[in-house]
């Protein structure tokens, strides 16, 4: 009996990956169609390290991202991005979008720091601030 429950809960472990595997790399939403799960599949939880959005986001506070974005070239300015940067990855605020040839770049920048402003393509976008 034990090696029959071993056998399948082996069974569904494999299901589970490979839905997780497609889901996550190659982009087919099995997981994030699944009412609740989907939730959990879309987030992206981080703790902030330093002061450079406050006074929106304090030091030390534990924020979700959404990764689940539709359209990357769509969001809103000043919608918080959580982007993958050059030395990791970094929270801004996005200030302007940029129209170039036939991609979108966004110009972004940190509530506390707004002179530093970078330019950001969507596809460096990770997730978005959720309330």
């Amino acid at each position: 009996m034990s090696k029959i429950l071993l056998y399948i809960g082996g069974i569904i472990s494999a299901i589970l990956a490979l839905m997780f595997v497609a889901d996550y790399f190659l982009n087919i939403p099995l997981l994030r169609s699944m009412p609740g799960v989907g939730q959990i599949a879309c987030q992206f939880p981080t703790t902030v390290s330093g002061s450079s959005m406050e006074p929106t986001i304090k030091t030390g506070s534990r924020v979700t991202f959404n990764k689940c974005i539709g359209n990357k070239e769509s969001l809103s300015i000043g919608t918080v991005v959580l982007f993958s940067g050059e030395q990791g990855n970094s929270i801004s605020r996005i200030k302007d979008k940029i129209p170039e040839q036939d991609k979108i770049i966004y110009k972004v920048s940190q509530d506390n720091r707004p002179d530093a402003v970078f330019e950001v393509r969507p596809d460096r976008i990770i997730g978005i601030l959720q309330p």
